[in-house]
């Protein structure tokens, strides 16, 4: 649900909720390091990794950056990262 707070109303403001799939960072690598003993669900993020379901980090990026500087955004939108291919 979308709510108007009135102190935005008449200016340009674009509001996205955006979704960079599952990114391969720093974190995920620590994830995948951890003993499964002390975190049940680090099999889970070595399957993804395993499975080549990790995103690129720079994919997102870029992508985040190009709306930045975008003009002319509809108000709200949600946009997901599909990698290339």
């Amino acid at each position: 649900e979308v709510q108007t707070y009135s102190e935005y109303l008449g200016r340009n403001i674009a509001v996205i909720t955006y979704a960079p799939n599952v990114v391969d960072t720093r974190m995920q690598e620590d994830l995948r390091a951890m003993d499964a003993a002390r975190f049940p669900a680090q099999q889970q993020f070595v399957d993804l990794d395993r499975g080549g379901l990790l995103v690129p980090a720079k994919g997102p990026a870029a992508e985040i950056a190009n709306l930045l500087d975008r003009d002319g955004l509809p108000p709200y939108s949600e946009l997901r990262y599909h990698p290339p291919g």
